[in-house]
């Protein structure tokens, strides 16, 4: 074997590995997810007094902070902080074992359908978006795109909910 096609073997394996690795993510949320909503939901119904979602481009593991921060001045505080991907969303929420009147997580919508897919499930009451960046054009293409995830949140939310809005950030402020 040539060193050139040694190279082109190791890559062509790297590739493949790191695309099964997301199918089997993919496959191991679809057998158990059902098992996992369910008790996520169960759990903020009988725990959770007021869950708020923070998504952002940038800011959102400050806000998460700082907000967790101010509320527990008022109640008792569960912050989901750096754990803000869909499946690990809901572990904030199927973790807790005692009641909290607020819970505070940080979600990301870092591909198209991450923010609907955590919030299929949990009750959203009150929901923050920071900014619209550029972070995730690969697999958005364009800002407007990825304000189109982020304002999923804002959508989710329930009907007598709270949104804080950046003004500042033309796209958010059109959320």
């Amino acid at each position: 074997m040539t060193s050139f096609s040694k190279r082109l073997s190791a890559r062509v394996s790297r590739y493949l590995q790191r695309e099964l690795r997301g199918d089997l993510n993919r496959l191991a949320f679809q057998l158990v997810g059902p098992f996992e909503r369910a008790q996520a939901r169960r759990v903020q119904d009988r725990f959770v007094g007021t869950f708020i979602g923070i998504t952002g481009s940038v800011g959102k593991s400050t806000a998460t902070y700082l907000t967790a921060e101010l509320l527990a001045t008022s109640g008792s505080v569960h912050s989901g902080l750096y754990f803000n991907t869909g499946r690990r969303s809901l572990r904030t929420l199927r973790k807790l074992k005692r009641p909290v009147d607020f819970v505070v997580q940080e979600m990301s919508g870092h591909q198209p359908g991450a923010i609907a897919s955590a919030t299929q499930t949990i009750r959203i009451d009150a929901a923050v978006v920071t900014t619209v960046g550029l972070d995730h054009l690969t697999e958005f293409r364009t800002r407007e795109a990825v304000a189109a995830e982020k304002a999923k949140l804002v959508h989710a939310l329930r009907p007598d909910g709270v949104a804080c809005l950046n003004a500042d950030d033309p796209l958010v402020r059109a959320m």
